[in-house]
């Protein structure tokens, strides 16, 4: 989990996607997809100067919209990456993005950028996605969303945030206030080997790296905040349908966050899916794997977010 980049690079092979040179606001388009990115959804006020918060967005341009939206969000131990993990454009795509094979696909796809820990502690990571998915239902005219079908897809720390949009509600406090006239509910969840009982890190080596810039201390010293940052403490009848994407050799975010989050949300009989990458680790790169876990993304989204 604190790999940086490769939380996401492994998943897909992108291995040139380091150093890619960033997209302009207006991207060249690729056929069937309009593009747009470093699109502002918040201003935060900091000094010297305030920091602005944004999206890239890809959209079908074939099919009829309203389409159905996939908010996708990037890995990095919550300190790292940034959303252009998710949408540069990488020559094992056939020179596509992440976002834009969703766009394929007939989804909107919007790659989130939030603050990291080194910005904000938690829960702020939380309150940006939170915010986006709010903003997406206030433009959705512009964006050509439904804003009765938004999912979200994330990558090891966004695995996370995406199992906390999809099990949170806002008497958690987690929604901040832009936008506030909309919801941050969601339909649908992919999370691929993301974190769902951050408790699990006590005494291993990521507790005080990783944690404690994120959440203040140790689970000893800040339990109660591990328990609030952890999706398992929200699972009820109303959570999102998810599949869960985990390999079985990962020693980052071990199985059993996937496991224990599969088995409680089938207690409670909500949709759910365990998809097993047997010898796997935090990623994988074998092609053929990488188009298993992408298919299986967009089949289970498609099934609970298309008619």
């Amino acid at each position: 989990m604190n790999r940086t980049r490769r939380d996401f690079l492994q998943v897909a092979g992108l291995g040139l996607l380091a150093g890619s040179t960033p997209m302009s606001l207006h991207a060249a388009e690729t056929p069937g997809i309009r593009r747009l990115n470093d699109v502002v959804y918040r201003t935060i006020r900091t000094d010297p100067k305030p920091l602005e918060l944004a999206v890239d967005v890809a959209i079908p341009t074939t099919g009829k919209g309203p389409f159905p939206t996939l908010v996708c969000i990037h890995g990095g131990a919550w300190r790292t990456g940034s959303r252009k993990d998710l949408s540069q454009r990488v020559p094992l795509f056939s020179n596509r993005s992440f976002t834009e094979i969703l766009a394929e696909k007939g989804f909107v796809a919007v790659s989130v950028g939030y603050r990291l820990s080194d910005v904000a502690a938690f829960p702020a990571q939380i309150e940006d996605c939170k915010t986006v998915v709010r903003f997406l239902r206030a433009n959705a005219a512009k964006f050509s969303v439904d804003p009765e079908k938004i999912g979200a897809v994330g990558f090891s720390a966004g695995g996370h945030l995406a199992c906390l949009l999809g099990t949170t509600t806002p008497e958690q406090g987690f929604d901040g206030s832009e936008y506030g006239q909309q919801s941050s509910h969601i339909q649908a969840v992919v999370s691929f080997f993301g974190p769902t009982d951050l408790t699990l890190y006590a005494g291993t080596l990521l507790e005080k790296t990783i944690f404690g810039p994120l959440l203040g201390g140790t689970v000893k010293e800040r339990r109660e905040a591990f328990l609030k940052a952890s999706p398992i403490s929200y699972v009820n009848k109303s959570t999102a349908p998810t599949l869960l994407i985990h390999g079985t050799a990962d020693t980052l975010v071990p199985i059993v966050h996937s496991r224990r989050f599969h088995a409680r949300l089938q207690e409670l009989r909500v949709p759910t899916e365990l998809l097993v990458m047997q010898g796997e680790s935090h990623g994988w790169l074998d092609p053929q794997k990488i188009q298993q876990t992408l298919d299986a993304t967009t089949r289970f989204f498609s099934e609970q977010l298309k008619p």
